[in-house]
């Protein structure tokens, strides 16, 4: 259940975070459980899961290494070596950042915006 996930994926403030409304539930599972560099794909990069092979390279290493482990446990590692730390899925604080315009954000809005706009995700 959630706590099973929230532990896995090292969700802030827990399974609570989780419980505490459906729209941080959305946020959670609303970009995927690891990040795939599908658009920034460098196929020259030479860090630890920069992209999209390497992500599936860690992901077949990890399943060669513990095969016993299920998919969802090999996700949450991954996704854990791609946060560095918990992950936030705090709803009210993801419209906060989206419905501020500032200079660190514009990036990010005008993406959001297009992608809902004018691509209809």
């Amino acid at each position: 259940g959630l706590d099973t996930l929230a532990t896995l994926f090292n969700v802030c403030g827990g399974a609570d975070s989780l419980r505490a409304s459906r729209r941080n539930r959305e946020v959670f599972v609303g970009d995927g459980l690891i990040g795939i560099p599908a658009q920034s794909n460098d196929p020259s990069c030479e860090e630890d899961l920069c992209n999209i092979k390497g992500v599936c390279e860690a992901i077949i290493k990890e399943q060669m290494s513990e095969p016993s482990q299920s998919s969802m446990e090999i996700l949450a590692k991954i996704s854990n070596m791609q946060s560095g730390g918990c992950i936030n899925v705090d709803y009210q604080q993801y419209i906060d950042y989206f419905g501020t315009s500032t200079v660190e954000n514009s990036n990010d809005r005008s993406w959001l915006y297009q992608t809902c706009n004018e691509f209809g995700f």
